[in-house]
């Protein structure tokens, strides 16, 4: 039988070490800035402190330990910011222990590691907000000063402690908040996601990027009051030309994901056809967590617009998790291609595990949506029976 060709939405292959969009001016300032800290930092506990070879373990110690808290503070401060400005949280994160909030409550787990990241903090603006720089320079912000501003607490503190633990962990506590706060003041790009530094600097020297950065949020929002994709305000997704695929452009993935979906949901299959194209397109030049986002977003549509088994399984392979809860979703693709497969009894269990996970998809929009596929595939099921 004669092989058939690959359709032509097929994820590209990626190279043994994909390409890197930190530049060697950010990933210099960022070592500097790094060795900067960490050298003034050691000189100043050098010139303080004492230390046998005990008291040295237990600096290292507390430093391991207040590095993870300051990790918490700077969420935590982002956060505070966020909430002053008037946005509305959705999640938050340190390593890999998640709170996000769902369909009616916050929901805890366990959600594994995200390249480029430790921590976040997800708040979305109103969607009849209007964007100011001050407001979104004060959010960019809010993680680092919070950092700083502890930092600066602690080591008058630790100065003024007699010698012995209290004060070696003033002085590691007070050592990662600087490390934490300043490191995130370098602009750097790193897996896709810019530093609070870049966001300042983005902001700055390209406000109609960072623009472009708060309507895609606002999207967002709309989607988590409920309206579905093909709802969505036209005056936060106009029709525009797309973009170059290799562009650098920090919200030009999310623009085009975000546009796939309203029109895979409209059923607009020449519109899904072309984003869908462009995603396939940028595949290669994506990275870190743009990955997962194109990966799912184009299983979605080989399911939908493509009805098509082999590219839903490629694109399925390639779709492994993301910052928020992908379970639901993972779990009805699974389905549809257990479905296709002709195995009908697994196609079951997984549009159960679907459904159970619904009420964790963080905004009704896609609630919504989702849940009519699962109607649909319900529907199909019994058919076959």
């Amino acid at each position: 039988m004669e092989a058939r060709p690959p359709h032509p939405l097929a994820p590209p292959p990626l190279s043994p070490e994909p390409k890197r969009k930190t530049s060697a001016l950010s990933f210099a300032l960022n070592a500097l800035g790094g060795a900067a800290v960490g050298g003034g930092a050691t000189w100043f506990v050098l010139q303080h402190l004492d230390l046998d070879g005990l008291g040295a373990l237990a600096l290292f110690v507390f430093f391991l330990v207040s590095v993870w808290l300051h990790i918490v503070i700077h969420e935590a401060g982002h956060a505070l910011a966020g909430l002053a400005g008037g946005l509305k949280p959705v999640a938050f994160g340190v390593g890999p222990l998640r709170m996000e909030r769902g369909a009616d409550a916050w929901h805890f787990r366990w959600g594994g590691s995200v390249a480029g990241i430790s921590g976040f903090a997800l708040l979305l603006p109103a969607t009849d907000a209007v964007p100011r720089r001050r407001e979104q320079a004060l959010y960019l912000l809010g993680g680092p000063l919070a950092n700083l501003a502890t930092a600066a607490v602690a080591l008058p503190l630790a100065l003024a402690a007699p010698p012995g633990l209290a004060m070696i962990a003033g002085f590691a506590f007070a050592a990662a908040g600087l490390l934490i706060g300043l490191i995130n003041l370098v602009p750097f790009k790193t897996a896709g996601w810019l530093s609070d530094g870049a966001g300042l600097v983005l902001l700055r020297r390209d406000p109609a990027a960072a623009m472009d950065g708060f309507r895609v949020q606002q999207i967002v929002q709309a989607s988590m009051e409920g309206r579905r994709p093909r709802d969505w305000p036209l005056t936060l997704l106009p029709e525009r030309a797309l973009p170059a695929v290799d562009t650098d452009a920090p919200m030009a993935l999310a623009d085009v994901s975000l546009r796939l979906s309203a029109a895979i949901d409209r059923g607009d299959v020449e519109q899904a056809r072309r984003y869908a194209g462009w995603m396939a397109a940028r595949w290669p030049h994506a990275e870190g967590q743009e990955r997962d986002g194109t990966a799912l977003s184009m299983a979605v549509h080989a399911a939908v617009v493509e009805d098509d088994l082999e590219l839903l399984r490629a694109w399925r392979a390639l779709a492994r998790g993301g910052l928020l809860d992908q379970t639901c979703h993972e779990a009805w693709l699974d389905a549809e291609i257990a479905r296709r497969e002709g195995r009908i009894d697994d196609a079951r269990q997984l549009a159960a595990k679907a459904r159970g996970a619904l009420p964790r998809v963080h905004d009704g929009g896609t609630r919504t949506a989702v849940a009519e596929r699962l109607d649909a595939l319900d529907a199909r099921l019994t058919a076959s029976m």
